[in-house]
């Protein structure tokens, strides 16, 4: 008996956990769906940087900026913010980039946003967490493991929501 509770306790729990991932950013962050456009985006959050990406990880232009209020909870300075479009000029992953100093705090504030369902990895010079999510998203925070190596960014990864949508729209004209 003890065993069958604490293994439904478990299962829920985890459910319960990529439900959070999944509400937060299956349909985009910040109040930008996947697929929005650059002019979309720079709309919303005008003052930002264009740069080429050469094509790296399928991207083809970044637009970057600093926001002053952190979205996770965050202190001071903010947070930069990373919009990644596709070549087809399409929003596909948000990368907000904390200060390494505030690595631990950044880490604890996102997992109470979105659950304590990650899964750590060391993976050389830095550290993974890898929340689970039911929908196609791929939520990472990668930190490096020292000022060295000094980053701590949370990356939200849309490219396989995109993909399911325009499946979707192709066979279901959705």
């Amino acid at each position: 008996m003890l065993r069958t509770t604490c293994m439904v306790l478990l299962l829920t729990g985890g459910v319960a956990n990529a439900g959070m991932v999944d509400d937060q950013f299956s349909k985009g962050a910040l109040g930008i769906a996947w697929g929005a456009t650059l002019v979309e985006v720079q709309t919303k959050y005008p003052h930002g940087l264009t740069w080429d990406t050469n094509g790296s990880d399928g991207t083809f232009f970044a637009y970057e900026l600093h926001l002053n209020e952190n979205p996770f909870g965050i202190g001071d300075p903010g947070v930069h913010v990373h919009f990644y479009f596709n070549r087809e000029e399409k929003l596909d992953r948000i990368y907000f980039m904390f200060d390494y100093d505030q690595r631990d705090d950044a880490l604890y504030r996102v997992g109470e946003l979105i659950g304590q369902d990650y899964i750590p990895r060391d993976i050389g010079k830095e550290l993974s967490y890898r929340w689970r999510a039911t929908t196609p998203i791929s939520v990472v925070m990668y930190v490096g493991k020292t000022r060295h190596y000094g980053w701590a960014e949370l990356c939200v990864d849309g490219r396989d929501v995109l993909k399911q949508q325009e499946w979707e729209a192709k066979h279901f004209g959705r």
